[in-house]
């Protein structure tokens, strides 16, 4: 018998697939940000959080919440960085399009174009 992960621990098979392959990614990410918001009005009615600048959770809050925006510029930066090395100038990256088809019937005409494209080795 095959042993489950244990971040599906729980969960059936279907009901993980669905959730992180198959399902539609609008419902997944509306229940999950539906039940963060949830949670956040609970504990601000219950206590736990309060809004004053001088509260520990805020302060939390607004650390994770800075620490995530500059995360994500960061990671978008060097993902920019890393894709117009690997894609090239615009000239030569129009150029490397117009062997695909004009309108593919098939996503294979897509992968065979780029399996046969040489690859270039920047150096």
């Amino acid at each position: 018998m095959r042993r489950q992960p244990p971040w599906s621990a729980g969960l059936s098979n279907r009901d993980s697939r669905w959730l992180l392959v198959t399902g539609n990614r609008l419902v997944v990410a509306a229940v999950l940000l539906s039940s963060i918001l949830f949670l956040l009005v609970l504990f601000m009615s219950v206590g736990v959080l309060s809004g004053r600048p001088s509260s520990p959770m805020y302060l939390l809050f607004s650390a994770l919440l800075g620490g995530n925006s500059t995360l994500i510029s960061v990671v978008l930066s060097i993902n920019q960085l890393v894709l117009s090395r690997e894609l090239g100038a615009t000239g030569e990256f129009h150029s490397w399009l117009s062997i695909l088809p004009d309108e593919p019937s098939h996503p294979n005409c897509i992968l065979t174009a780029l399996v046969r494209v040489p690859v270039v080795i920047l150096k």
